[in-house]
C-alpha cells in the first residue's frame, strides 16, 4: 500500500490512519505496515527494528514499539492489537509503561 499516514491539527493520528492499521490486509504484508506505523509514531527514536532469529531459526524483524505514555501512540498500538491476523501472527510481548514487541516474517510470496 502506497498510502501515508495522516494527522489532525494536534498531531493526533486521525481515524482514517487507525483503521488503515486495524484493517491492513495480510496481503499486502506486515513489514509495509510496520513501515507505516514508523510514519505515524510520534517519536521515531522510541520504534526500533533489529533483524532476529526466531525459536525456528527463521529471520524476522523484531519492531519494538515504546508509546511514551503519548495516547496519539497508545491509540496506533490499539489498532494494531485489533487487526487479529497481523496480533495472532506477530505479537511477542507487551510490557507494563507502554513497551511493545512483534516479530514479523518476510513473506514467502507477493501478494497481488
Amino acid at each position: 500500500m502506497d498510502k501515508e499516514p495522516t494527522f489532525d491539527s494536534d498531531g493526533y493520528p486521525t481515524d482514517e490512519t487507525l483503521e488503515t492499521i486495524k484493517k491492513w490486509p495480510y496481503g499486502h504484508g506486515y513489514i509495509d505496515l510496520m513501515s507505516y506505523v514508523s510514519r505515524a509514531w510520534k517519536w521515531e527514536d522510541f520504534v526500533y527494528c533489529n533483524a532476529i532469529k526466531d525459536f525456528a531459526e527463521q529471520d524476522v524483524w523484531e519492531y519494538t514499539l515504546i508509546t511514551g505514555g503519548w495516547s496519539g501512540n497508545e491509540s496506533i498500538v490499539d489498532a494494531l492489537l485489533e487487526n487479529q491476523m497481523f496480533y495472532h501472527l506477530c505479537w511477542r510481548e507487551s510490557h507494563r509503561g507502554g513497551k511493545y514487541i512483534f516479530e514479523v516474517k518476510q513473506p514467502k510470496q507477493d501478494y497481488e
